[in-house]
């Protein structure tokens, strides 16, 4: 699935601005550095990135009817 991929590669990207020295992994004492809060504007967006795949896989409905598993559990009133 897409979904998937973007949230791959929104990690790798993190992962490689950290490498080049643009975001930092872990913050130091200066709080309020700008790289610190790019890295956490970065995580934050990687996390929220990473519940689309939960919303896309966990919350939809599955196809109407009975399946191999026998009859779907919940039905309409």
């Amino acid at each position: 699935m897409w979904v998937i991929g973007v949230v791959y590669v929104a990690i790798i990207a993190r992962d490689i601005l950290i490498e080049f020295g643009w975001l930092v992994e872990l913050p130091d004492q200066n709080v309020m550095s700008p790289k610190n809060v790019a890295s956490f504007l970065a995580t934050m967006a990687v996390g929220i990135l990473g519940l689309a795949p939960l919303i896309d896989l966990g919350f939809h409905k599955g196809t109407p009817g009975p399946n191999r598993y026998g009859p779907a559990p919940v039905t309409k009133p």
